[in-house]
């Protein structure tokens, strides 16, 4: 079975601690000037402000992405206190929530009036899903002339929903190709390329390529008469154990929407690219035997720390997971698809000012104080983000560099200029039941119920058609 989308927030919130916590000690220290976040903790719980006398408190909420785990929190606490003590008339407070716990506790402050007044970090969904209590900070961007230039011309388009700036980007967490050398080595294969838009690196080439990583228990790879996929020992590619979603890689294919109409009310999730790209996986578990199928991965376990997989498309949170592996890995570009275009998925945490809180004024201003460079670093380093600014590009591989002093960090950074937009988990109404929809087809081909890709998204789109047309009869 497909694990639930929710589960990629929860991967990316183990994998930060391991990716976080040996680069801490060496972040660099912030001066205190201004406010700071901690991370959370397994029971939902305040760190009380700095004594604060009558001076306003910005209550940070941290538990709808990464942050709560203990390192975190320490790293998170000590700018917060670096803030406290800087004599601002500001007080911050953070509210530590554990994740199946947040949005509860984000609806009963609500309700009661209580708002915190930063949900930090926070990731693409919550921009639209909180939309009503979102501040547009697009005035305050105007009225400060705040420079979003270092941050590139796709990445500031991520804080948006319905054209509004509800927040911007704190971290990302962009997607590449990791790839296992020593497997490349044994079977003679060139490694897949840095390069991206490299003329010749398409799917095609990748196929051809993951085939020969491909090897049953006799050695044969599956591009070889003989081969036995009932006795598969190792596979040459994956793509669903990091829970890419079709939106963003069906745009590799042609794909004109991300799934849905601008208002909301129509859903396209059996067009012509969604069809051809999830047939491609079909084909690449059923056809050419280079991903493996349900049963496979529950008998075998291969995803790429097991060493048994050539090439895992996934995003830069993973790799807290492969600080320790075995065997040389590096990373590689992401190939073009069948409509020329490269797509390299990317998840992001940002901030979001709640508009029902009391003093916005002192909310920006600790948003603002945690955009700067060298706060947002200590940020990015405990939560195994990328920095989104150029400008803390060269820092941040300098300081990756000790721990993962073989990979070719700059990729991952290159693939900033190629990431989805819109972003893949933009939020849509009735987003939880509407993916889960999705997964349960997905299930039917990596368990080989359905083979046709056909089938099952006309079958899906009718679910999720469903769900739509019946959330607006219930608006009107």
């Amino acid at each position: 079975m497909v694990e639930a989308r929710m589960t990629r927030r929860r991967v990316l919130q183990c994998a930060a601690i391991a990716f976080g916590g040996a680069l801490t000690a060496c972040a660099p220290a912030a001066t205190p000037a201004a406010p700071s976040e901690a991370a959370g903790s397994p029971e939902a719980t305040i760190a009380p402000a700095a004594a604060a006398g009558e001076r306003p408190v910005v209550t940070i909420f941290v538990g709808m992405g990464t942050g709560t785990a203990p390192e975190q929190q320490e790293v998170q606490d000590s700018l917060a206190a670096e803030w406290n003590a800087s004599g601002s008339d500001i007080a911050i407070e953070y509210m530590y929530v554990p994740h199946d716990e947040s949005r509860t506790k984000w609806a009963t402050m609500m309700a009661a009036g209580t708002p915190p007044a930063i949900n930090m970090p926070s990731g693409v969904e919550q921009t639209g899903r909180f939309q009503d209590t979102n501040l547009d900070i697009g005035p305050y961007l105007e009225r400060d002339q705040y420079d979003l230039s270092d941050f590139g011309d796709l990445i500031p388009e991520i804080g948006k929903y319905g054209g509004i700036t509800y927040g911007v980007v704190m971290g990302v967490y962009p997607s590449v190709l990791y790839y296992n050398e020593d497997l490349f080595d044994q079977a003679e294969v060139d490694y897949p390329t840095h390069e991206w838009g490299a003329s010749d690196w398409d799917y095609d080439a990748m196929v051809e390529m993951a085939q020969k990583l491909s090897r049953d228990g006799s050695d044969r790879s599956s591009a070889t008469e003989g081969f036995d996929p009932e006795d598969q020992t190792q596979w040459g590619y994956d793509e669903i154990q990091c829970g890419l979603l079709i939106n963003a890689l069906a745009q590799s294919w042609g794909a004109e929407n991300m799934g849905w109409s601008d208002d909301f009310r129509t859903l396209y999730f059996n067009q012509p690219a969604w069809v051809e790209r999830l047939q491609w996986v079909s084909d690449a578990i059923w056809k050419w035997y280079i991903m493996p199928s349900a049963q496979q991965t529950a008998a075998a376990a291969p995803g790429f720390d097991s060493g048994k997989l050539g090439i895992d498309q996934c995003h830069s949170w993973m790799m807290g997971e492969f600080a320790e592996l075995e065997f040389h890995w590096n990373a590689g570009a992401i190939p073009s698809g069948p409509a020329g275009k490269i797509v390299a998925q990317c998840d992001v945490d940002g901030f979001l000012i709640c508009n029902q809180f009391a003093d916005l004024d002192a909310a920006w201003e600790v948003a603002k104080w945690m955009m700067e460079p060298d706060q947002m670093l200590r940020l990015n380093l405990t939560w195994g983000a990328l920095p989104p600014r150029a400008s803390l590009q060269e820092r941040y591989i300098e300081e990756m560099s000790s721990k993962f002093p073989n990979v070719d960090l700059q990729v991952f950074f290159d693939s900033l200029g190629y990431i989805d937009i819109p972003n893949q988990e933009t939020y849509l109404p009735r987003y939880g039941e509407i993916w889960d929809a999705f997964y349960a087809g997905l299930d039917r081909i990596v368990t080989g119920d359905e083979k046709s890709a056909q089938v099952v998204l006309d079958d899906v789109q009718a679910t999720v058609q469903g769900y739509l047309d019946e959330h607006w009869a219930q608006q009107s």
